[in-house]
């Protein structure tokens, strides 16, 4: 169409020139200065030209009205796709398909069941101290279990503000990525970890800082001291001791392994 346009546009300039040559040369013949049959070829030549430019005019009147119909049957397509295609929000999957393509369905029949996995709600019974343990987390992670991924981040989305009063616990819920989570049926398995302050003036150390020398533990501060703990109990990876044994402004790091130098 863009061809034919501008085939048309240097048909009818074309034209136009050799309409001005008719005249000139016409005015020239009247006065004898110029012969007739110059005349009459220029004549022609301007006659084709004006018969070229109606037909390319009716070219492109065809071409247009080709364009138009074919773009009403696409609209007409376009309209008749989107009847017939189920949409979904962003993140929601299919987990149930009830008819198969080209079935024949009725109005009001149940074509497939979705499911919202653009987020992950993970419930929680968490007593009023854990509660407020994990409110004061800076970040929180959660580790699949059963599943071989990195921990991923997650937030609070609600604290409810009841509780079961036999308990005395309370719902929270958490909330993670569903793009950053295995797709699975059934649920899945996390593991949270929530630090809760120790009483009885007590601190939970990982047991990765304790050394052992002569059956006594020792952890050792950034500056290389050595500072002997007496355990009171070990409990998921963290060997619980009295602050009193370590002083408030220590900072303690995982100990180096000891390597004999060869005799």
């Amino acid at each position: 169409m863009q061809k034919t346009a501008a085939l048309l546009a240097q048909v009818q300039r074309n034209a136009e020139y050799q309409k001005n040559e008719v005249g000139r040369i016409r005015g020239l013949t009247e006065s004898g200065k110029v012969r007739k049959i110059e005349y009459d070829a220029i004549k022609y030549e301007f006659d084709l030209s004006l018969l070229k430019v109606e037909e390319l005019k009716q070219e492109q009147n065809l071409i247009e009205e080709s364009v138009g119909r074919h773009e009403r049957i696409l609209m007409e397509a376009e309209e008749q796709l989107k009847r017939h295609t189920l949409t979904a929000p962003s993140g929601w999957v299919v987990t149930q398909k009830h008819v198969e393509p080209g079935s024949i369905v009725s109005s009001g029949q149940t074509l497939l069941e979705l499911a919202d996995l653009s987020e992950y709600v993970i419930d929680l019974v968490l007593s009023e101290e854990e509660a407020l343990a994990l409110a004061k987390m800076e970040t929180i992670w959660v580790q699949f279990i059963h599943h071989d991924l990195p921990p991923v981040l997650t937030y609070i989305h609600h604290i409810n503000v009841d509780f079961d009063p036999k308990t005395r616990k309370r719902l929270v819920q958490l909330r993670i990525p569903g793009k950053e989570s295995p797709l699975v049926s059934g649920g899945l398995e996390v593991s949270i970890t929530i630090a809760i302050p120790e009483k009885n003036n007590s601190i939970m150390i990982p047991q990765t800082f304790i050394t052992s020398k002569l059956e006594q533990k020792f952890v050792t501060t950034t500056e290389g001291q050595s500072i002997q703990i007496i355990p009171l109990r070990i409990q998921n990876g963290y060997v619980v001791t009295s602050k009193k044994s370590i002083p408030e402004i220590s900072v303690l790091t995982i100990p180096r392994p000891h390597v004999e130098s060869p005799k």
